[in-house]
């Protein structure tokens, strides 16, 4: 039994990792399609030939200009700590789940304190990497 979950979670995370990548790709991809259309328009003055090449090496104008963008992405933590967030709490579920399945009244108790922790470490685990977006979008408003 133990065997089988071990393979589903395998196949779970390699199919959710495939995904996101292809989404990526496909995003980044369009992006350097519409930039290199943008790039051979014979209307387009200097400085917009600038920005757009700078956005196709890869850097933000913002970020050139040695400010932050403003819509970064989460980034590898940011994903990292969603990714860990979603486990979590399906693992708490199946904590507070199993709690109910057993007869001895500790180890019930034992498991629905668990499933409570990991589900509030969860909860932030999903929430820091938004909440540190607005930080960084509101610091750079003001």
């Amino acid at each position: 039994m133990e065997g089988i979950a071990l393979i589903l979670l395998v196949i779970f995370g390699y199919s959710i990792a495939q995904s996101a990548m292809r989404s990526a790709d496909k995003r980044r991809a369009d992006t350097v399609r519409l930039l290199e259309e943008a790039l051979r328009n014979p209307q387009v003055d200097r400085q917009t030939v600038d920005q757009l090449a700078r956005q196709l090496t890869g850097k933000a104008a913002d970020a050139a200009a040695g400010k932050p963008a403003a819509d970064q992405g989460l980034g590898f933590l940011g994903n990292l700590f969603l990714v860990l967030g979603w486990f979590g709490l399906f693992t708490a579920g199946g904590l507070g789940i199993g709690g109910n399945y057993v007869d001895d009244r500790t180890v019930e108790r034992d498991l629905i304190m668990a499933a409570w922790i990991v589900a509030l470490v969860s909860f932030g685990c999903l929430t820091y990497p938004f909440a540190l977006r607005e930080a960084r979008a509101r610091v750079q408003r003001t």
